[in-house]
């Protein structure tokens, strides 16, 4: 009987001590002071980002709802013109917001300044810029088709698919596009072009069959040189944080 109880005692006390430590690496984090507060129209558009809910659906540092990306690192990869056309007249799951045009531009800078901030999860290594990617491919000779489809994935598809990386989306991972072609048959990239794949979060990218067409071209360009492009953007290494299990 008083062996049970100092193990109780012992186990109290391990968890009291726990408690401690976690409470003094929380409020010692100087995070906060460290990073710049949000400007003038970062926080009008924190506060369009409140008022419609956003978060119901999209994650800000992995917090959120799962209908929609984590939005933390996005505004690198957002098409503007693509982002005003969402946010005024919605699109499959998107609701049509119909926002004023500075209330767009309030939310983009809002993204902007969150992205800096940090990542939506620890990592390992960190990709390179999306622009990065784009430059390397402006410099290199891409058929007109391909051209065409690479034009129009940065429009629909870049905000969550990432050249020469899978990305975490929540409950699903939006995967690396530049491999697609050697996973799928033409026939299954255009049966998803044609129908999205609703199940794991993608929404039907409403294409006609010459626009299909052309993202194909622009999958099966991208698989091919895949390997010189990895070469040109390889990523950076950081150092993950104590907490960071490996993967």
């Amino acid at each position: 009987m008083d062996g049970s109880l100092g193990w109780r005692k012992w186990l109290l006390g391990g968890l009291v001590a726990c408690f401690a430590i976690q409470t003094i690496l929380v409020y010692s984090d100087d995070t906060g002071e460290r990073t710049p507060p949000l400007s003038e129209y970062a926080l009008k558009g924190r506060a369009v980002w409140l008022k419609h809910n956003c978060q119901t659906c999209h994650q800000l540092y992995g917090f959120g709802g799962f209908l929609g990306p984590d939005l933390t690192n996005a505004a690198p990869r957002l098409d503007r013109g693509r982002v005003f056309d969402l946010l005024k007249n919605g699109y499959g799951q998107m609701p049509a917001f119909q926002l004023e045009d500075d209330e767009i531009e309030n939310v983009l800078i809002f993204l902007h300044e969150i992205n800096e901030t940090g990542y939506s999860q620890p990592r390992a290594t960190v990709a390179p810029d999306p622009s990065e990617f784009h430059g390397i491919v402006a410099a290199m000779e891409v058929p007109g088709p391909a051209a065409a489809g690479r034009d129009l994935f940065n429009e629909r598809c870049a905000a969550c698919h990432t050249p020469l990386a899978d990305l975490s989306l929540g409950a699903f991972v939006a995967p690396d596009p530049t491999r697609i072609a050697e996973r799928l048959s033409d026939q299954e990239i255009l049966e998803v072009l044609t129908k999205g794949r609703p199940e794991r979060g993608m929404p039907n990218p409403a294409l006609g069959e010459e626009q299909k067409a052309h993202v194909l071209a622009w999958f099966k360009w991208m698989t091919e040189h895949r390997p010189e492009l990895a070469e040109k953007m390889k990523p950076r290494a950081t150092a993950a944080p104590w907490f960071e299990y490996e993967r």
